[in-house]
């Protein structure tokens, strides 16, 4: 049995449209161990990426308490949560968002950059650049280090955008639809290499995704229903809202 990593509970969030009140998230509760692969599947609209929002720093809940190690995140003042989120924290995004100025080396280099200040920077330059080419090679894009975003495919492109979430080794990858904007071949190629560098690396994942192939890999699969988490096992029923 791993050891916890991560531990929401009581987890509400609303929305205001006009005069009406949206509850999304209804106290959902949610436990990652260390190094667990989790799934999360469910309606499109219903609250997932939500979540990952809230579990990754993104966003605050309106009630409800997420600890990372022990430690209340939303207590921490907003340059800790900064901090936590760009060190044990990493972000996979369906559509990607990389910097189109940036090469894919310098997108992956990013975060490094951001975490530390500029005299600190100074020191880590050389090594981040190492490590982000060390990363996009394994992950097969060798070719393309100096291409910018426009000048990548869609498959190329998450894979940069891996790259970016592994470079500073994070706990936790929080991967929101990291497939669903690629094509089946695409997408299984993309799929090979998240779940390889994360084996490699033996990092906790928690995965949104409505591409049942991706699901069935993790070690459990969660089901969102009516703004919390009901556990499905070892298999997932088709969505028909997919």
């Amino acid at each position: 049995m791993s050891e916890t990593l991560l531990v929401a509970r009581g987890i509400r969030k609303n929305y205001r449209m006009g005069s009406s009140v949206i509850e999304v998230l209804k106290g959902l509760d949610l436990e990652i161990g260390e190094g667990e692969v989790v799934a999360v599947v469910g309606a499109s609209g219903i609250g997932k990426s939500t979540l990952l929002h809230i579990l990754g720093l993104l966003d605050r809940p309106d009630q409800g308490t997420v600890h990372c190690r022990g430690i209340d995140l939303f207590s921490l003042s907003q340059r800790e949560r900064a901090r936590w989120r760009n060190r044990t924290f990493g972000f996979i995004f369906q559509f990607y968002h990389l910097v189109p100025e940036l090469t894919a080396l310098e997108n992956v280099i990013l975060p490094v950059m951001i975490g530390n200040g500029t005299m600190a920077w100074s020191g880590k330059k050389k090594a981040a650049g190492e490590r982000a080419r060390e990363i996009l090679v394994d992950l097969g894009l060798e070719g393309r280090l100096k291409h910018r975003p426009p000048q990548l495919s869609g498959g190329e492109r998450q894979r940069v955008a891996i790259a970016r979430a592994l470079v500073n080794d994070p706990d936790l990858l929080l991967c929101d639809e990291p497939t669903g904007n690629l094509d089946p071949e695409t997408s299984t190629g993309v799929s090979e290499a998240l779940w390889r560098m994360n084996e490699d690396r033996e990092q906790a994942m928690l995965l949104v995704t409505h591409d049942e192939r991706l699901a069935a890999r993790a070690d459990r699969i969660l089901r969102m229903v009516e703004g919390r988490l009901e556990e499905r096992g070892a298999s997932i029923d088709p969505d028909p809202a997919g």
